[in-house]
């Protein structure tokens, strides 16, 4: 929800809260209740997906029913970060209307390159956080592993950087 944010202008504070305390009820039920209540623990599979399955129609209920950021935050963010994809085309649109057109658009095909990037910085993360404790607990070939991942994301990252339209 937190990604998809940048996606849809609709996604809300609300949206993301009633994410995050949906999913923890769900995986507490899923993880700790179901079993202690006599049931047969579900595979991991099926917990992901009954999660899934009651957490995306929560967050979207919500979202329809309370009211999305004012416009003049929906602007400045997409002015600040111009999220590419269909997902804003509405508010542009509702913008224009307004006589409040966007002076600086999201360029076409940089939300594969972005999607790209936010992956890479994702295992350039992790893998350096991930590393750092294997060299703590002395465990080399994971750590070096690791740094290697780590290293090729941070490289992916700063060859495609420059080729992102950003201010």
């Amino acid at each position: 929800i937190f990604i998809l944010r940048w996606f849809w202008w609709r996604i809300n504070a609300y949206t993301e809260i009633t994410g995050m305390i949906v999913s923890f009820f769900v995986a507490f039920y899923l993880e700790i209740i179901h079993a202690k209540l006599g049931f047969t623990p579900f595979p991991a599979h099926i917990n992901l997906l009954i999660g899934i399955g009651i957490t995306t129609p929560a967050w979207l209920i919500v979202t329809f029913l309370t009211q999305p950021a004012d416009d003049e935050t929906l602007k400045n963010f997409y002015q600040l970060v111009r999220p590419g994809g269909n997902g804003w085309n509405k508010l542009l649109a509702k913008l224009e209307a307004n006589g409040e057109p966007i002076t600086e658009k999201a360029t076409p095909g940089d939300l594969p390159t972005g999607i790209l990037c936010m992956i890479a910085g994702c295992f350039a993360v992790y893998n350096t956080v991930f590393a750092a404790g294997f060299y703590m607990y002395g465990q080399i070939m994971p750590a070096m592993i690791c740094t290697v991942i780590a290293a090729a994301a941070t490289w992916f990252l700063a060859s495609k950087w420059g080729k992102l339209e950003m201010k």
